[in-house]
């Protein structure tokens, strides 16, 4: 247990590291959508196709950025995590006006299936609001942040749409798919789902960077008038 650790806790330094996964997010859902474009053009899709030299090397570079994607998503769970604690916690230590849901359920209901859905963005935009409601400024235009969730959802069903297609199409053999329509749609399903996953990766940075700046003005701004 951490010792004399006191509220509220300046959120930039867990901001910092959820911008870096963000920013490497967005770059290997490019990379994602690159190679799948590249498949697409090319019409890579029956048994004949697999015996081109270039086939295994696009599949490794494929298998390289879902592996990559998969740790730098991970990263964005942690940070995301610890990043909404903290800034729902300031929120109830400075007494914020409204009513709000526990820091420890805004985070909580990433993980509870179907209302993942929802109830995360419900948390965020009461982060949102209560923050700016006790800042020195004005509350900008929060529709970023319904952008943020709307892409980051569609993104998500959109790939697990193109995941079970490969399979179903054989997409992941050796020699190739055995149903090409398929695996074709399966490819056009990731491509747009890489595409949203990038999309949400910026409005994801211009969603939570104003409740982050906004809650730094916020703290300093206190702790310079209690120590005058």
């Amino acid at each position: 247990m951490a010792k004399n650790e006191t509220w509220p806790r300046n959120p930039r330094s867990l901001w910092t590291v959820l911008r870096f996964f963000l920013v490497a997010g967005f770059l290997v859902q490019l990379i994602s959508g690159a190679l799948g474009s590249y498949e697409i053009w090319t019409g890579i899709l029956g048994p004949e196709d697999f015996e081109n030299p270039e086939v295994p090397l696009i599949g490794l570079a494929t298998l390289a950025s879902v592996g990559l994607w998969i740790f730098v998503f991970l990263m964005c769970v942690i940070s995301t995590a610890r990043l909404t604690f903290r800034m729902g916690k300031n929120l109830n230590t400075l007494e914020a006006p409204g009513e709000r849901m526990p820091p420890g359920w805004a985070v909580g209901w990433y993980f509870v299936p179907l209302a993942n859905l929802l109830m995360p963005f419900r948390g965020l935009k009461q982060i949102w609001r209560d923050t700016f409601a006790i800042a020195d400024r004005s509350q900008p235009d929060d529709l970023v942040a319904t952008l943020w969730w709307a892409s980051w959802v569609f993104s998500n069903i959109l790939g697990t749409w193109s995941f079970r297609a490969t399979l179903e199409s054989g997409g992941n053999n050796e020699a190739g798919p055995t149903n090409p329509e398929l695996y074709m749609m399966s490819l056009y399903l990731g491509l747009a789902s890489s595409i949203l996953g990038a999309f949400s990766c910026v409005f994801m940075l211009k969603t939570f960077g104003p409740i982050v700046q906004a809650q730094d003005e916020i703290i300093r701004a206190r702790a310079g008038a209690s120590s005058a």
